[in-house]
């Protein structure tokens, strides 16, 4: 009898260690959405604020108002992006996945992993350029960071992209930054083991050439990108679950502004 109900006290201490856990994951998950949302929500409104101020300054018809061409590439839009956080470098826009977001340059690799873009603590993290890299997107290879959340939030939109009948629809893609527009074309997507892959940067003008030869060898579908004359490629990376471990890489040249 003793040893039983010690067993049953011990039974009764773990489920109700794990109990406490689950209640304390459900709680961090929580407080991570509401981040979230309030992340996007107050992101929402600077769109509408410059949006607003630009067209009280214009005579062009609000309904027809590009906000992509005039508000994400001004001044205001910028500078008040700057004026809440300070490593903002630019702001990544692939709208045939629906993808919109700002892009962050940290001091390491770790702490946009799980800090929004307002610096709370949130599992959704933020898109951020790879430590290594120059701020400015000046150097011949850049690399930017996105969880693949189960919400198809932040970079997990990206996963479609593994289906060559996505691709038509999502191959371009532009980046606003203080300094002008970017725009990429993919030209390689594929997923690798993380255990084993490492992407070395920064990239040299000398090397960039094996390297887009290495990336679109890789591909999972030729896409037909002429990369040829390419000078500066762009790679984003998230997680993906087709393999164990694995991450998904999308690579990009950069094109003339439409």
């Amino acid at each position: 009898m003793i040893k039983n109900e010690k067993l049953r006290k011990a039974v009764r201490a773990l489920a109700i260690v794990f109990l406490v856990i689950a209640i304390g994951l459900f709680i961090e998950d929580t407080i991570s959405v509401m981040n979230f949302n309030q992340t996007q929500d107050n992101l929402d409104n600077l769109i509408e604020e410059v949006t607003e101020e630009i067209i009280d300054t214009t005579t062009q018809d609000p309904d027809d108002f590009p906000v992509d061409e005039i508000v994400k590439g001004s001044e205001a839009f910028h500078e008040k992006l700057l004026s809440t956080n300070k490593d903002y470098v630019g702001w990544i826009s692939l709208p045939g996945l629906s993808l919109e977001y700002p892009v962050v340059f940290g001091k390491d690799n770790s702490y946009y992993l799980s800090h929004s873009f307002y610096k709370q603590y949130s599992k959704y993290g933020t898109i951020f350029m790879d430590y290594r890299n120059a701020p400015d997107f000046s150097q011949p290879q850049t690399v930017l960071y996105g969880h693949h959340m189960r919400n198809d939030t932040m970079f997990a939109r990206l996963d479609e992209l593994r289906k060559q009948a996505n691709y038509a629809a999502s191959s371009t893609f532009q980046i606003y930054t203080p300094d002008g527009l970017k725009t990429y074309r993919i030209f390689s997507i594929y997923p690798v083991d993380a255990t084993t892959t490492t992407l070395n940067l920064p990239a040299t003008s000398e090397d960039l050439k094996s390297r887009i030869a290495a990336y679109t060898k890789k591909s999972l579908y030729a896409t037909g990108v002429d990369t040829s004359e390419a000078t500066h490629i762009i790679t984003l990376v998230t997680c993906t679950w087709v393999i164990e471990n694995g991450r998904l890489f999308v690579h990009a040249i950069e094109v003339p502004n439409p």
